[in-house]
C-alpha cells in the first residue's frame, strides 16, 4: 500500500517534464493524421481527435503507474545512460526496417553485445573506453524485466482499447479485389515513476 501511495504522489511531478509535452504534441499530430484518413476515405469523422488523445493519456497514465509498482516489486534497477543506449541501438535499427522500433530487438542486441564484451577486457583506447564500461555494467536482467513489464502494459492497453480505436480500412489485393478490414493504430504516453 505504501508503494501505490509513493506512486500517486508523485504524479504532479509528471508535469514538469518536457517529455511529456513532446509526446502529448506527437500523438496530436498522429491521431490528427488519422483522422484525416478517416475523413479521405469515409467522408466522415469516426473518431474525434480531443478524445482519443485524453483517452490515450488516461490509459497511459494507468500503464505507467502499473508498469512503475510491477518495476519497484520486482526490483528493477536502470539508469537513465541505459535507457538511452537501447533509444540509439532502437534509432539504428529502424534505418534497417520500421518493425525493428520495438525494445525487445534493442534489449536483445545490447545482452549479447554486453555478454560478449565481457569477455574480452577493457580496451586501453581512450575514447571507446567509457562506452565498453557502461556496457558491460548493464544488469541485463532489469533490461530484460523492464521490456517485458512494457510487452505486457502494452497488451493489456491494446486489450481495452481495441474496440473502440480500430478504423475500418479497404485493401486492394494482387488480383483487384476490395477487402474489407481495420487498421489499429495506438499512441501512448506511459510516464513511469
Amino acid at each position: 500500500m505504501e508503494l501505490l501511495i509513493e506512486l500517486i504522489k508523485k504524479i504532479p511531478f509528471l508535469f514538469l517534464q518536457p517529455m511529456l509535452y513532446i509526446g502529448l504534441i506527437l500523438i496530436i499530430l498522429q491521431y490528427r493524421r488519422q483522422m484525416i484518413l478517416e475523413r479521405t476515405l469515409f467522408s466522415s469523422r469516426i473518431h474525434s481527435v480531443p478524445l482519443e488523445v485524453l483517452g490515450s493519456l488516461g490509459y497511459g497514465l494507468i500503464g505507467g503507474v502499473v508498469g512503475s509498482g510491477l518495476m519497484m516489486s520486482l526490483g528493477v534497477v536502470f539508469h537513465p545512460y541505459e535507457m538511452g543506449i537501447v533509444w540509439l541501438i532502437t534509432a539504428i535499427l529502424i534505418f534497417f526496417h520500421i518493425r525493428f522500433l520495438c525494445l525487445s530487438y534493442a534489449a536483445g542486441i545490447l545482452g549479447l553485445l554486453a555478454g560478449i564484451m565481457r569477455l574480452f577486457p577493457t580496451p586501453e583506447i581512450v575514447w571507446l573506453k567509457p562506452f565498453w564500461e557502461m556496457v558491460t555494467q548493464l544488469h541485463i536482467p532489469s533490461l530484460i524485466a523492464i521490456v517485458a513489464i512494457l510487452h505486457l502494459i502494452e497488451a493489456f492497453l491494446i486489450r481495452l482499447q481495441a474496440e473502440k480505436t480500430s478504423t475500418p480500412l479497404f485493401i486492394e489485393t494482387k488480383r483487384g479485389k476490395l477487402i474489407g478490414g481495420n487498421i489499429f493504430k495506438l499512441f501512448g504516453y506511459y510516464p513511469y515513476f
